[in-house]
Order: structure tokens, then C-alpha cells, then sequence
């Protein structure tokens, strides 16, 4: 029997190579796909529910309505006429070359001489991106290539922050525009925030959708503060009463607000569809489930998973069909609620789903209704600044006044229970108002943690 020690050489060499065996075990594991931590195995006993849930999606197909991820998405445009690819390198500039100072920079009309230098500084760093704002006017195709997934809660949500920056550099264009007594160039800038807030509302969901009405609502801030010294002649710097006309007229043109509110509407329906069938056919990891669901540790069988997304139904189509209300007491009233029994996540986890039962969908058509009322209320604000500059600085005494040579018609107030038109009180401060809702605005302002990422 052979007793010699090893060398140390040999000890060298054998721990070498065992290092080299573990480094490379270590790599295999790591190279191999992971199992998927997916759900279990969908139960045999849930195929009658998933026949059901199934038969109600199809009663929707043959009514025309989108049940399909597919048949979500928006058609290519030309890519040299597509408005959101400028839009996004007019954002990207803006979000990268923005100073801090300007950020951090909340307008208002009564700003020092600092604050305006820090305007005026910006403005003419940002002027590439103010250049590619002009060209993106001039383009009439619109596609901002969401790659849309299924399930569509995985789909992700680009572009976002960087408009919002694009939108702050507009309007501090504006402003400095109307500073330095080039008001015609004012209202044009104004005007580009109200396509930018159109063309961001393009992706039809609910985060896209809120960013877009505070896009809108800080147009119409930019008219509140401008209107009562804006110089509306033909002279040159001033705005040209053409100009100001077609403002108002897009204004007015506020369709877009739930028609947009409309289709996100079916998009969270659709993304009901999807989840359903992803936890009920076990495709979903445990993370996945736990992020979707609350109370995360109460898990629906797959029956009842499909038994709550057939019922969700009918209440997910009532905000759809009420999109087209006139107004939001006539919207409160076509909407359909969640009979309490059935909003009791506990036991119908898959009800959390459903934006009725957070007010997520009312809440978003309520701030529609609101973001109307503003337009309208800042195109009238534009016509009693024109009715004005031709009246030797008089206001109307009433709106009427304005018929029809400012206004084809008095704007009505979408907020009003009566149906009736703004309020106009030529003494006060706004001298246009509209009614508050019932209910306080669902609408937050956007971050920049909260505003972009997945949709949820």
C-alpha cells in the first residue's frame, strides 16, 4: 500500500481543479432556466365556470366590443409623419437638459427676477426641443409604439415623465413669451400644450389619462394668468385675433377627454379578461398573484376567479357606456354600482380588480368632466379678453354678449346639475367659474416614481 503523502505541488493542482469544478457547477445552475414559480395546475372542477366566464366573453366579441389584446393596438403610422416619435426626442432633450432650478421652479404669474432669469436661461437651452415641438405640429400621423403584453399589467408605459418635462418647457415658454411683450408667440406655445396633452392621452389608459388632463389643466392655468394683459391686435408681437379664435375653437373641441376616458375604460376591462384567464389557467407566479390581488393572502380558487370576472362584467361595461354623458350628474346616474355583497374582497378577491369598487373609474371620469369644464372655462376667459381689446377695455355684462361673434354658443357647465352654462360674474376674480363636483377630484398630479413604470 502506497502511503506517501501528496506534494504540495499536487495539493496545488487537486485544489485548483476542484475550484474549477465548483466555478463551473456554480455557472451551469446559474445558466439553467429557473422553474417558474407559477400557480397551481388549473382544477379539472372549474372547467363550467370557465365555460361561462368564456360564453360571456364571446357575447361581447359578437357585439363588437374588444376582447382581444390584439385588437387593442393602434396601427403603424408613417414613421417620418409620426408625431410621438418627435415628441419623445423633443421629451428625452427636456428631461435630460432641464436645470434643476427650473424643476424645482413652480410658475406662477407673480414670479421675482431671478425666477425669470431661470425661466429665460432654460428656455433658450431647451430651444432644440421647443424645434421639434414646432415640427411635431406639422405631422398628422400619431403612434407611440406601446408594446402592449398580456397579461396587459405587464405592459409598460414609456415616454411619460419626458413629455411632462416637454410640457413644463412649453409653458415656461409661454410665459416668457408673454413676458417680454410677444404674446403672439404665447398663444402659440399655449396651443402646443394642448396637442401635447391630446397626443399623450393617445395611449388609452388610466395613468396616461390623468397625466394628459393635468397637461390640459396647465394650459388653461397659462390662459387664467396671460388673458387679463394679453395684447390681441395685428401688430407685430401681438396676438393676431385669428390666432386667438382657433385657440378657442380647440379648446372647445374637448370630444377627445371621453372619448380617451372611453377607451381606457375598455383597456381595463380587457385587463380584467386577461388576468382571469392567467390565474385561472395557473400562468401567474405567486409574486405576480400577490401583486395583483388584496388581500395577497386570500388566493380564489380558479372557479371563483372565473365566477367573479364573468359577474364583474356587466359593472365593467356600465363606465364604458356611460363614457358619452353629457355631464357628470347625467354620467352618476347611467353608472351601474357594485351591490355591496359582491365588493367584499375577501370574499371575492378578484373584485379588486374592478375600478368601481375603489372608485378608480368614477374618479377618472369625474376629473374628465372637471379638466371640460376648464377648457371651456379658459375659452371663454380668451373670448371676454377679445370681446375687450374691442370694447375699449370693457367686459360684456353678460355672456350673451359674446354670441356669436366670440362664441358660436355659451359653453355649458358639465359639473352643474342643472345642465346649465358658466358662470359669469364680470366683478370677480375669475370672472368665469363652473360648479364643483360632489365629490373632491381623484386626480393627484403625477410624480415622477408614480407616473411611469408598469400599468396598474
Amino acid at each position: 500500500m502506497n502511503s506517501r503523502k501528496p506534494t504540495a505541488l499536487q495539493l496545488i493542482v487537486s485544489t485548483s481543479v476542484l475550484a474549477i469544478a465548483v466555478v463551473l457547477a456554480v455557472v451551469l445552475l446559474w445558466r439553467m432556466p429557473s422553474r417558474p414559480e407559477t400557480d397551481a395546475t388549473p382544477a379539472t372542477d372549474a372547467e363550467p365556470e370557465r365555460m361561462a366566464f368564456e360564453d360571456a366573453v364571446a357575447a361581447l366579441a359578437k357585439a363588437g366590443e374588444i376582447v382581444r389584446v390584439e385588437d387593442a393596438q393602434t396601427p403603424a403610422v408613417n414613421p417620418d409623419d409620426n408625431a410621438a416619435t418627435t415628441l419623445r426626442a423633443a421629451g428625452s432633450i427636456a428631461d435630460d437638459d432641464i436645470s434643476d432650478e427650473f424643476n424645482d421652479l413652480d410658475f406662477s404669474p407673480t414670479l421675482t427676477d431671478p425666477q425669470w432669469k431661470i425661466i429665460e436661461e432654460n428656455v433658450f437651452d431647451l430651444s432644440p426641443a421647443l424645434s421639434l415641438v414646432d415640427h411635431a405640429e406639422k405631422q398628422t400621423g400619431l403612434d407611440w409604439e406601446v408594446k402592449w403584453n398580456d397579461p396587459i399589467f405587464a405592459t409598460l408605459l414609456l415616454d411619460i415623465n419626458p413629455t411632462r418635462s416637454l410640457v413644463k418647457v412649453v409653458a415656461a415658454a409661454a410665459m416668457n413669451a408673454h413676458h417680454q411683450s410677444r404674446d403672439d408667440d404665447a398663444i402659440h406655445r399655449i396651443s402646443q400644450m394642448l396637442m401635447i396633452a391630446k397626443a399623450t392621452d393617445q395611449k388609452p389608459f388610466f395613468v396616461t389619462h390623468v397625466v394628459s388632463l393635468n397637461m390640459a389643466k396647465d394650459a388653461c392655468q397659462q390662459i387664467e394668468w396671460l388673458a387679463p394683459t394679453l395684447a390681441i391686435e395685428s401688430q407685430s408681437g401681438e396676438a393676431r385675433p385669428e390666432q386667438v379664435q382657433q385657440l378657442i375653437k380647440d379648446l372647445l373641441d374637448d370630444g377627445w377627454v371621453q372619448e380617451r376616458f372611453r377607451e381606457a375604460c375598455i383597456n381595463v376591462r380587457l385587463n380584467v379578461l386577461c388576468s382571469a384567464r392567467w390565474l385561472g389557467e395557473g400562468r401567474l407566479t405567486e409574486s405576480q398573484a400577490r401583486e395583483l390581488l388584496s388581500p395577497s393572502n386570500v388566493r380564489p380558487s380558479h372557479a371563483q376567479v372565473y365566477t367573479d370576472a364573468r359577474l364583474l362584467l356587466p359593472y365593467l361595461g356600465a363606465p364604458i357606456a356611460a363614457a358619452d354623458a353629457k355631464s357628470w350628474p347625467e354620467y352618476q346616474k347611467r353608472i351601474r354600482q357594485i351591490p355591496p355583497e359582491l365588493a367584499d374582497i375577501y370574499k371575492h378577491p378578484f373584485y379588486v380588480l374592478m375600478p368601481q369598487s375603489g372608485g378608480r373609474a368614477d374618479g377618472r371620469a369625474r376629473d374628465g368632466y372637471q379638466a371640460i369644464a376648464r377648457l371651456r372655462i379658459a375659452a371663454t376667459t380668451l373670448a371676454l379678453r377679445t370681446y375687450a381689446v374691442d370694447h375699449d377695455g370693457q367686459l360684456p355684462p353678460a355672456l350673451e354678449a359674446l354670441v356669436p361673434t366670440y362664441l358660436s354658443k355659451i359653453p355649458l357647465d358639465p359639473i352643474a346639475k342643472n345642465a346649465g352654462t358658466l358662470a359669469y360674474d364680470p366683478k370677480t376674480q375669475p370672472q368665469v367659474t363652473g360648479e364643483r363636483p360632489d365629490e373632491e377630484s381623484a386626480t393627484t398630479k403625477p410624480t415622477r416614481e408614480n407616473a411611469s413604470g408598469l400599468v396598474g
